[in-house]
């Protein structure tokens, strides 16, 4: 049994087990650099951890600010020295769950946290196979092992060898709990303190023009292609459009709210509002809305339930078929790149407008979904041919 469940008696640990199984009922807030405190019932309680010991208490009191001001005396006590524990490394297992709950406590969305457990759960494994225990014994070797096994896949757990991009997100994974482990005192030294982290190349993603785009959605039928149209004339990610609901929509000012639910929250943290196409506020005004989602599946059944969010592996395989009858690649979310390298190379939109629509901050991750279409890209050496051949003329000493 875990050690985090040592302070409670027996007869409690199944019942605390199961409140903390249900993660989204509890919400940390961090008040210093360690402590973070959230409410349990009507008192605040205490969590951090400290020296491989994970601690959870009461603070005595229902005034959150009275909460906060004990948490931090409490941690001025740690850093001081008076209050002690005995030092004691902790098992990969342990340092996992102490990580984990400081994600948790720091807001990371539900969909992040399922990935860093999955990269964890196999780190376990795979240290467990090799004989290694502790989180300071996790060293290069160890790092090697997993790209290793993240390489070649296992048939037997169903599990596809993994892309480049994806083996690196998880080496970070691992060495930022290491780095956690660091800060936290849970180990004296950084056993990845010499490990070199190398981004791959970013893979060269394919992209619709407009008219492709248009002949997708000309095969498309409903109810799949009110969601694709949103998606085609948004750039929007597809959890933006499975958390829409008619509340965002606001049909009278022609503008769509991407914010935050409970259980979600935008890729980038932060709320924005973008304009409609006029497709999109027509198909808006049309569709029935009698439901919380905006856009819901069919009733199945497996799932008889009537208006549930659309499920994004049904729309992708709907979608996949399409492209290849037309003989076009891509996927869901090439509508994102075709949208923006529309926006920014056949509009000329700005790209502080582009960030502000889409929800992309970022200048390097805007210069990768920029792609200068095939046509566009022959049209271009077109007009420089020209420009030579007309130069070359002028030039011309027999002339």
């Amino acid at each position: 049994m875990c050690h985090a469940y040592l302070d409670y008696p027996p007869t409690m640990i199944s019942q605390v087990k199961e409140r903390d199984d249900k993660k989204s009922r509890v919400e940390y807030e961090q008040v210093g650099e360690i402590v973070s405190i959230y409410q349990r019932g009507q008192f605040w309680w205490i969590h951090y951890s400290w020296e491989g010991r994970q601690v959870r208490h009461s603070l005595k009191t229902r005034s959150k600010k009275e909460a906060r001001s004990r948490a931090l005396a409490e941690e001025r006590d740690l850093v001081n020295g008076q209050l002690k524990w005995r030092s004691k490394v902790p098992a990969i297992s342990e340092a996992i769950e102490l990580y984990m709950n400081h994600l948790r406590a720091k807001g990371r969305a539900s969909r992040t946290l399922d990935k860093y457990q999955f990269c964890f759960d196999l780190l376990e494994k795979i240290a467990k196979d090799r004989g290694v225990k502790k989180v300071s014994d996790v060293d290069l070797n160890l790092i090697d092992a997993f790209r290793a096994d993240r390489i070649a896949g296992n048939t037997a757990e169903k599990r596809k060898p993994a892309a480049p991009k994806t083996i690196t997100n998880d080496i970070v994974s691992i060495k930022q709990l290491v780095n956690f482990c660091v800060k936290r005192k849970l180990i004296r030294e950084n056993p990845l303190s010499d490990l070199e982290i190398r981004k791959p190349p970013r893979t060269i993603q394919p992209v619709w023009s407009r008219d492709e785009v248009q002949a997708i959605l000309n095969k498309a039928r409903s109810p799949f292609l009110e969601p694709l149209i949103f998606y085609a004339d948004s750039g929007a990610r597809f959890g933006e459009g499975r958390w829409l609901t008619w509340k965002d929509v606001d049909l009278e000012k022609g503008v769509v709210h991407i914010q935050p639910k409970q259980g979600w929250k935008p890729k980038t943290g932060e709320q924005r509002v973008f304009h409609m196409s006029e497709r999109m506020k027509e198909m808006f005004g049309q569709m029935p809305k009698k439901y919380r989602w905006v856009f819901t599946a069919k009733p199945t059944a497996r799932y008889p339930e009537k208006g549930r969010q659309i499920s994004e592996r049904t729309l992708l395989t709907y979608l996949r078929r399409i492209p290849d009858e037309l003989g076009l690649e891509g996927h869901l979310h090439t509508f994102k790149h075709s949208f923006v390298t529309h926006a920014l190379i056949d509009l000329k939109v700005p790209r502080e407008v582009i960030r502000r629509s889409v929800g992309t901050l970022d200048d390097r991750v805007l210069d990768y979904y920029v792609h200068v279409h095939d046509q566009e890209a022959q049209n271009m050496m077109k007009l420089v041919s020209g420009t030579y051949r007309k130069t070359t003329e002028d030039n011309d000493p027999l002339k």
